[in-house]
C-alpha cells in the first residue's frame, strides 16, 4: 500500500500540467486602447528572491473596442518560466483618456504602437536610475490590477472608470523610489 501511495505521488509530481491562472483585459469603450503592463517577476532558477526579484514592463498591447485579449499566460509560479505576481497597468487612448494609478514604472514612450506586436519590454522597470542614459524611458503612473493568484483575472476598461489619485510623497520617499527600492503601496481594497 505504501508503494502505491509513493508511486501515485511520484506520478503527480512528474506530470506537467499547463493549467495556469491568466490575466486578460477587456475594452468596454468605443475607441481602441493601448495598454502597458507591469508585473513582479522572479526567474525559475534564483536561489534567493532578493537577488532575482524585478519588475518588468511591456507594451503596447492594442485592445479594440469590445475586445478581450490575453495579457499574461500565467499568474504565480511556473517551474519553467518563473514567478509572475502583482500586475499593474497603464492605458491610454486617442483623445487623451488615460487609466492610471499611484505606482510608477518605466515605459518606452517612443516605442511604436503596432497592433498584434509588443514594442517594448523593460526589465527593472521599477527605477529610472537603472537607465539614466536612455531618454525615451519615462516613469508613468500604473494602476493595480491584481495581487492574487486567481485562476482568471480580467481588467475591464470603461470610459467612466475613476483613476487612482497621484500620491504626494516626501523627498525621502522619492529618493528611495528613484534608487530602486519601491515602497509597497497598498491597493485601495486593502485599506
Amino acid at each position: 500500500m505504501t508503494r502505491i501511495f509513493f508511486f501515485c505521488i511520484a506520478i503527480l509530481i512528474a506530470i506537467n500540467t499547463n493549467v495556469y491562472a491568466q490575466v486578460y483585459c477587456r475594452n468596454e469603450t468605443a475607441k481602441p486602447v493601448w495598454l502597458a503592463l507591469v508585473y513582479n517577476f522572479v526567474p525559475p532558477n534564483i536561489q534567493m528572491v532578493s537577488s532575482g526579484d524585478t519588475w518588468i514592463s511591456e507594451g503596447w498591447y492594442y485592445i479594440a473596442p469590445s475586445e478581450t485579449i490575453q495579457l499574461s499566460s500565467h499568474i504565480g509560479y511556473d517551474r519553467n518560466i518563473g514567478t509572475k505576481t502583482n500586475f499593474f497597468y497603464y492605458a491610454e487612448q486617442e483623445g487623451g483618456r488615460m487609466w492610471f494609478g499611484a505606482r510608477q514604472y518605466l515605459i518606452d514612450n517612443s516605442a511604436p504602437k503596432t497592433p498584434d506586436q509588443l514594442s517594448f519590454r523593460i526589465e527593472k522597470a521599477q527605477g529610472k536610475h537603472y537607465y539614466n542614459e536612455v531618454a525615451q524611458l519615462q516613469l508613468m503612473p500604473f494602476k493595480g490590477a491584481t495581487n492574487t493568484r486567481e485562476s482568471h483575472y480580467t481588467i475591464v476598461l470603461r470610459q467612466d472608470d475613476k483613476n487612482e489619485g497621484f500620491i504626494k510623497h516626501d523627498k525621502a520617499w522619492e529618493e528611495e523610489f528613484n534608487n530602486g527600492r519601491v515602497p509597497i503601496i497598498p491597493f485601495a481594497e486593502d485599506q
